[in-house]
């Protein structure tokens, strides 16, 4: 079980990294554990006798947690929300809601095309790019097929693919790093 006074002081932490991303302002400086108990006796009213003493810190510490923990919590789902909105998918590529990289990974692991190199898939790209009305461009290097490159519309300007990272696109799909 945690006790007190580290909840408060990772209440406040959480508080104070949430807050600056948004912009908040700052709650208070992060407190290290430990610490808290000597804020508390410059607090503290003199002679005191001990329950009084522990008393007085149960009751601090209530106050604080009853404080700090609704921050905590909006820093939480904050900090929830952003996650669930880095996973979302960027970079579609068409009105179907394909990336490119599924239009990668599904060349890759279809079983009609599983003994290919990526090489041979290289040109299946392209049709595939064609077919999804990005006019793409080929700029075909001669001394290396890895080294070629396909530009194709994306959003509002032009992204391009070499066949170097196709091939390593593939590789992970095949391998497993990735799932189609």
């Amino acid at each position: 079980m945690v006790d007190a006074e580290t909840q408060l002081a990772g209440y406040i932490a959480a508080y104070n990294k949430s807050a600056k991303r948004r912009g908040l302002p700052i709650y208070a400086d992060p407190v290290p554990v430990g610490k808290l108990s000597d804020l508390l006796d410059a607090d503290r009213p003199n002679f005191m006798t001990p329950d009084q003493c522990a008393a007085f810190r149960e009751g601090f510490f209530r106050r604080m947690t009853d404080v700090l923990t609704p921050l905590a919590e909006q820093g939480f789902s904050y900090r929830k929300g952003q996650s669930k909105k880095a996973k979302k998918s960027r970079g579609l590529v068409s009105e179907h809601g394909k990336t490119l990289n599924q239009i990668i990974g599904e060349l890759a692991l279809d079983r009609a095309h599983q003994e290919w190199l990526a090489k041979e898939l290289w040109p299946l790209l392209y049709a595939e790019l064609d077919l999804l009305k990005l006019d793409p461009d080929d700029q075909e290097c001669a001394d290396d097929w890895k080294k070629s490159r396909y530009e194709y519309n994306f959003k509002e300007g032009r992204k391009a693919i070499t066949g170097g990272q196709f091939a390593n696109e593939v590789s992970a799909y095949r391998k497993g790093k990735k799932s189609g």
